[in-house]
């Protein structure tokens, strides 16, 4: 016969936002979630604590009509613990996450770029604690210099690794997308290129991919919509390489 008890609580709370003209706009939220479980089968039993929590806080600002500033912050803490005949268990994660971001934006150009720093702390009690660390970086933006003529850049850069001597985790990851338009009368002209860039430090492994695609098109009609003419070319390159165990 299994008998099965759960109590669970959930408090939520919310930060109203506050917004002073021109200046700041703050707001935030907490979640706090409760369950205690347990379980009886037969001669054994078991019984299990979760409690999680969640902080966000959210500031924005516009510096200029121009400039925008936006920047978060975010805790998380799962704790769960299990006990079956007497057999007790615990682990806690916490989760830091600040997070910064900067737009600056015209009339024939936006740029977008940002901050993001993840830090993941393991606690498995009864053994050493673990730290793992993710860093993102990017850039995205576009340009309209000239009618007809988009032009658009990006690049990211994430970098993963833990605190642990020697390292068990340890990667990087960039990865660079450009991207060019150009239209004149019923021409249609498109470049695009694409980076991949890994690396492994832990195994010196580095791989590099890059693609190169470009796409010329054609199109129009006559004697009213009867006779249409449409052509287009397309040229992709792709070249990869990997690099194992290089020399420092």
């Amino acid at each position: 016969m299994a008998l099965s008890n759960v109590k669970r609580g959930i408090l939520i709370f919310f930060l109203c936002t506050i917004i002073v003209p021109n200046v700041w706009a703050i707001d935030g939220f907490s979640t706090i979630d409760y369950t205690i479980s347990e379980n009886e089968t037969g001669k054994e039993s078991m019984d299990s604590a979760d409690f999680n929590q969640v902080y966000d806080l959210n500031v924005n600002r516009d510096i200029t009509s121009l400039l925008r500033l936006r920047t978060s912050l975010r805790f998380t803490r799962f704790d769960s613990r299990t006990n079956t005949e007497g057999d007790k268990k615990r682990t806690t994660n916490e989760v830091l996450q600040p997070y910064l971001e900067v737009n600056f934006s015209g009339p024939k150009y936006n740029i977008n770029s940002g901050f993001r720093r993840s830090e993941t702390s393991i606690f498995n009690y009864g053994s050493s604690p673990v730290k793992n660390i993710d860093n993102n970086f990017f850039i995205r933006s576009f340009f309209n210099p000239f009618p007809n003529l988009p032009i658009s850049f990006q690049f990211e850069d994430n970098h993963s690794y833990d605190d642990l001597k020697p390292r068990k985790r340890n990667a990087e990851s960039t990865r660079i997308i450009s991207n060019v338009g150009y239209s004149i009368y019923r021409f249609n002209f498109n470049y695009n290129f694409n980076k991949q860039l890994n690396e492994n430090r832990i195994n010196d492994v580095v791989s590099n991919v890059d693609n190169n695609t470009i796409n010329l098109s054609y199109n129009d009609s006559f004697f009213r919509d009867v006779f249409t003419v449409s052509t287009s070319f397309i040229s992709n390159m792709t070249r990869s390489e990997q690099d194992v165990n290089r020399e420092s």
